[in-house]
């Protein structure tokens, strides 16, 4: 299985001491092609807040996830970014999950007994 794109360690840990070590996450996906990684800084309030307008706007809906996920990639750069994304246009949701995930939003939340 190749690789499409990597994100070292050396370049995971760079992120991490210039973005703060609890906010950069490496995502990680597998296609028919191989591995997919990317490196991303975890939205704040303010980004989530923009991501929850865009998606009750239906002019908007389709690229919320996108638009958040593209907003807070690291790494790769932005054209090889791009380039993935016109390969495997699915990635905004693959990766989405796991952001939102991160922010907390797991979808585990329980209604406690009293």
């Amino acid at each position: 299985m190749s690789k499409n794109h990597e994100v070292t360690d050396e370049q995971l840990s760079e992120l991490k001491a210039k973005h703060g070590e609890r906010k950069v996450l490496r995502l990680s996906t597998t296609t028919p092609d191989g591995v997919i990684e990317v490196a991303v800084m975890k939205p704040g309030r303010k980004e989530y807040e923009r991501f929850r307008k865009q998606l009750g706007d239906d002019a908007k809906r389709d690229g919320a996830l996108e638009n958040l996920l593209r907003a807070h990639v690291l790494a790769p750069e932005r054209a090889k970014f791009d380039e993935l994304l016109e390969e495997y246009p699915a990635l905004p949701e693959e990766f989405g999950k796991p952001l939102l995930s991160a922010i907390g939003l797991s979808g585990s939340a329980e209604v406690g007994k009293s």
